[in-house]
């Protein structure tokens, strides 16, 4: 009965339970590890409805490797991903 989010940042993206990355409880952290030389930018922060599960936010977070070749992540009102 919690709300969740997500935080993406560099070198890694973070699932967490609280209503921030910021004030989260770090003990339900779940973290994946990004490569240190993978620039990420756009959005870095996603908060979901405990409710509905609908994303406080919507936007883009690309990822661009050391070769320059990139991938944008897309995420919608309704929580849909598209890449």
């Amino acid at each position: 009965d919690s709300q969740w989010g997500v935080s993406v940042q560099s070198g890694t993206i973070t699932l967490f339970k609280g209503s921030s990355f910021a004030t989260r409880d770090a003990a339900y952290d779940e973290t994946s590890t990004i490569a240190p030389t993978t620039n990420v930018s756009g959005l870095n922060e996603v908060l979901f409805s405990k409710r509905d599960g609908t994303p406080a936010t919507t936007g883009s977070v690309t990822f661009t490797n050391i070769n320059n070749e990139s991938r944008t992540v897309t995420l919608n009102a309704k929580g849909m991903v598209s890449y």
